[in-house]
């Protein structure tokens, strides 16, 4: 019954994406389920095993593929086509190399588990979009999300408890004992460092997704003046960085609010906003007990390692750099393929492995990437950022400041939390939001009022 209720919900979501095709409204139908529907539900097993996340970007996909010629438009100007064609080379690549496969997953299992789940997302964001408006439009929808996760994660932190995944796990886990010890962890509330994990199946991707939202509001602040809203969203998030108890999570967020007001705001703006920012966290520190045991556990990794707090350290990151670099040594050129770590080295069937010990966690992007991808994955996916980079400080110079800030925020959010804890569940928003901050610099840029004419024309509903 449970699965027929999934079904029905994947169905209709899917629906609300298609029939607001060409309407930033589609975006809002796959933004807000990422961040309200948790990860382990899965929509169906048949014929192919689809979890929520898969299931609405296919389905993003698809509506977009309904409207080819407009897809194909869009893919003419997308500023950034030549280096997604690189990537699905590449990809490509490393699956036809891979003796494990058959001839289909040899192009299935590519496409699948790197194209359609990491990089080529931003083009689907980017497609969304119809005008310069739609970004401050999804504004709205948004910080009533935040309130909602929000609430119910001080909820979570206070209670100690989340009925909501735990009835996600006792009907839609999937895996062995070992991998169901990991997830129950999450609820156990008699542990000293309780991590709040609000909707999400992960207490890192609560407090990742609150910190890239975060920041996307709080460029909304500086644009839209004196918006209550935006300022309880903005609250919320910021709580979620936080409460999730990750010192990972909450340096990066520290990091891309501090990227973004250093590029998008005048130096008098900026001492406001860092002596404010400097006053809220020594109010929060003697005042608010989780604030403290946050800066702490940052602190601890400064002073000893990590060695006084739970969680990875140090010492255990050198061994996993190691460990990656051994494997690494098997298949420098093409990597030992994708799903190598979850099928070649037991991970993702612990309860009958022996696994590597050096390993365990493989907490960094990096380390996945030198594995599985080998130079092919790892020189194409730096390249890939390069490239973003590149087209967002260009856009800062040329007068997109505050846009093309919020862009260079969330990569740097991305890239210190996916290379400090791994990617996990970090990928389809950020690539849907930085999708959605390009197409709104280039319809900026687009100054000649014929060719906006015919950029919109292609583009609106």
């Amino acid at each position: 019954m449970i699965q027929i209720l999934a079904l029905f919900l994947g169905f209709f979501l899917s629906y609300k994406i298609f029939i607001n095709r060409g309407n930033y409204l589609s975006l809002l139908w796959v933004l807000i389920p990422l961040i309200l529907i948790n990860g382990t539900i899965v929509i169906t097993n048949f014929p192919l095993k689809m979890p929520i996340t898969r299931w609405l970007i296919f389905s993003l996909l698809f509506t977009h593929l309904y409207e080819w010629k407009k897809m194909q438009f869009n893919w003419r100007v997308f500023p950034l086509k030549s280096v997604t064609i690189f990537l699905i080379v590449s990809s490509l690549l490393i699956g036809l190399l891979d003796p494990r496969l058959s001839l289909f997953d040899k192009l299935y299992v590519p496409f699948r588990g790197d194209i359609i789940s990491t990089y080529f997302i931003l083009f689907l964001g980017y497609v969304t979009i119809s005008n310069n408006k739609d970004i401050y439009r999804l504004a709205k929808p948004l910080c009533y999300t935040m309130i909602i996760v929000g609430l119910y994660g001080i909820f979570n932190f206070v209670t100690k408890s989340n009925p909501y995944y735990e009835f996600v796990l006792n009907n839609f886990f999937q895996g062995g004992e070992a991998d169901l010890n990991t997830k129950l962890k999450v609820l156990d509330g008699t542990i000293d460092r309780y991590r709040a994990s609000s909707t999400f199946n992960m207490t890192f991707n609560y407090g990742y997704v609150s910190s890239l939202v975060g920041v996307f509001l709080l460029f909304i602040s500086s644009v839209i003046k004196k918006n209550k809203l935006v300022y309880m969203g903005i609250a919320m998030a910021l709580l979620g960085a936080i409460i999730c108890f990750s010192r990972t999570v909450l340096i990066a967020c520290l990091f891309a609010v501090a990227t973004y007001m250093l590029l998008a705001f005048k130096a008098k703006k900026i001492f406001v906003g860092v002596f404010t920012f400097i006053l809220l966290i020594n109010l929060g520190y003697f005042s608010v007990p989780p604030v403290q045991k946050s800066i702490d556990n940052i602190l601890d990794v400064f002073v000893t390692g990590g060695e006084k707090t739970s969680g990875s350290s140090v010492s255990m990151r050198e061994t996993q750099m190691f460990g990656a670099y051994n494997y690494f040594l098997q298949q420098p050129i093409r990597g030992n393929g994708y799903e190598y770590i979850a099928k070649e080295l037991g991970w993702g069937d612990r309860d009958n492995a022996v696994l590597d010990s050096d390993m365990y966690g493989f907490e960094s992007i990096l380390y996945v990437w030198l594995i599985e991808q080998g130079l092919i994955g790892l020189i194409s996916k730096i390249t890939f950022f390069i490239v973003i980079i590149a087209f967002l400080i260009s856009a800062n110079k040329a007068g997109n400041k505050k846009i093309a800030s919020l862009g260079l925020a969330m990569i740097f959010l991305f890239l210190m939390f996916s290379v400090g804890t791994g990617a996990l569940g970090a990928w389809p928003l950020t690539m849907l939001f930085l999708g959605v901050i390009i197409k709104t610099i280039q319809i900026n840029n687009n100054k000649n009022k014929r060719h906006n004419e015919i950029f919109n024309r292609h583009t609106r509903i």
